[in-house]
């Protein structure tokens, strides 16, 4: 995505109009927000679509969401 961030999504999904990027953490919410928001500013700058919605989620391996984010291009 950038020269700068060279992380794999944990999970990507893509219909027409979003985006959905889940991020897998063992239990640090705090890093795996830290994370997500760079890898959906990254992600914003790369897809060209201007009418795209990206959705992303941080969530334990237990399966436990603790945060939600939205960004509308």
């Amino acid at each position: 995505m950038d020269q700068f961030l060279r992380e794999e999504l944990d999970y990507y999904i893509q219909s027409k109009h979003s985006v959905l990027v889940v991020e897998a953490k063992q239990a640090d919410l705090t890093r795996g927000f830290t994370q997500l928001a760079a890898e959906l500013i990254a992600l914003d700058s790369w897809v060209e679509a201007e009418d795209l919605i990206l959705y992303g989620a941080v969530t334990t391996v237990f399966g436990n969401l603790g945060v939600f984010i939205v960004l509308r291009g």
